[in-house]
């Protein structure tokens, strides 16, 4: 293929990028508007239990994706001898040969100043946990230059953490600790008590509005909602 094919197989491909990514956007800004306005008080169809449906959705189409990438990655990738092909691979290790494989979709983020609940009643910061782990175990480093730490070996302290389906405050594992850039928009978010959270935008925030608890965008939060902490019970 001379230089000019190539150019013009670039100029293809980056055509198609751009249409996804255009085609993506959209459709978050579309479910974004309809989010918007079900969880607006003056809107006419008003609905809180829909909003939270719309968002609640929003979250479980990223889960399915991640997982579904995860699958391909860890389960057809190394058979997908086309791709291989197009990518100029001329060898690609099998699972079973100890190979690790990362994948990494766009996560919501908060600051490495953030503290969260440990099941020994203490609280650290994301980021000196991350600083913590990292010193003996190893840290992956993906395309976009993003730090992983993976919890395979569960060597990390369990978290406390809000299970939305049966309403209650459970025990969690952390599958991955993730350092990376964000470029996205950043809301700070401070109570009269003067906590203090900042989130991208695209987080979900949990909140008690009219006595009931609902899950928004920091964007979304009014006067009167009142922000939930989680805090194990003593026994």
């Amino acid at each position: 293929m001379t230089a000019d094919e190539l150019e013009i197989l670039v100029h293809q491909y980056r055509n198609q990028m751009n249409l996804h990514n255009a085609e993506q956007v959209a459709l978050k800004y579309f479910m974004n508007s309809i989010y918007g306005v079900f969880s607006n008080e003056f809107f006419a169809c008003y609905d809180k239990d829909v909003a939270e449906t719309i968002t609640t959705q929003g979250q479980d189409m990223i889960n399915f994706c991640a997982d579904q990438t995860n699958r391909y990655f860890h389960n057809y990738f190394h058979k997908d001898k086309k791709l291989h092909e197009k990518l100029g691979i001329t060898y690609c290790k099998r699972l079973d040969e100890d190979v690790d494989v990362v994948t990494y979709i766009d996560t919501d983020s908060v600051e490495g100043s953030t503290l969260i609940n440990c099941v020994d009643d203490k609280k650290i910061a994301i980021e000196d946990m991350f600083k913590m782990y990292c010193d003996n175990h190893l840290v992956e480093i993906d395309g976009r230059g993003n730090e992983i730490l993976d919890n395979k070996n569960e060597y990390m302290i369990d978290l406390i953490n809000y299970d939305h389906k049966n309403k209650s405050i459970v025990q969690s594992k952390i599958s991955k600790l993730v350092r990376h850039k964000v470029t996205k928009d950043k809301w700070k978010i401070t109570s009269k008590k003067g906590d203090e959270i900042v989130t991208t935008g695209d987080h979900s925030v949990m909140v008690i509005r009219e006595g009931e608890l609902l899950s928004i965008k920091p964007k979304d939060i009014i006067n009167g909602d009142r922000l939930v902490k989680l805090k194990k019970k003593k026994v």
